[in-house]
């Protein structure tokens, strides 16, 4: 996930010229020194919590029954078309990433194990809080 993460934003940044996401962007707008440790809550705990319970959990459990490569294409481009992408790279990361967490749910049949991987993912939003 870090692999394709890097490379797309590495993509993103040569093509379109932007460094982050409009949905990074926004996540940093949205901090002060007052809401730091609420948006980390928020962002590594509370999101990562509610995003697999819907897209792993609800999506693949009512859509795409015994259908595992549809539940996990359908899940990543659901889960990436919400992330407010400007171009078509940013939304190509947020699908990837969708991708691959609906995979280790589909495969692993454990929503904890898509849930941490999601929280892992997100941690580095500490860094940038704190820096």
């Amino acid at each position: 996930m870090i692999l394709a993460k890097g490379i797309l934003l590495t993509l993103m940044t040569k093509v379109y010229h932007q460094t982050t996401s409009a949905n990074d962007k926004a996540l940093n707008a949205l901090v002060t020194d007052r809401t730091a440790v609420l948006m980390t809550i928020l962002v590594v705990v509370l999101v990562p919590i509610t995003e697999e319970l819907l897209y792993r959990g609800v999506f693949t459990s009512f859509f795409f029954k015994n259908q595992p490569f549809w539940q996990v294409a359908m899940s990543g481009v659901i889960f990436g078309l919400m992330h407010s992408s400007t171009n078509f790279i940013s939304a190509l990361v947020y699908v990837t990433m969708g991708w691959i967490l609906a995979y280790v749910y589909v495969h692993t049949k454990n929503l904890s194990n898509s849930l941490t991987l999601h929280i892992l993912n997100n941690a580095p939003f500490i860094a940038v809080l704190f820096n």
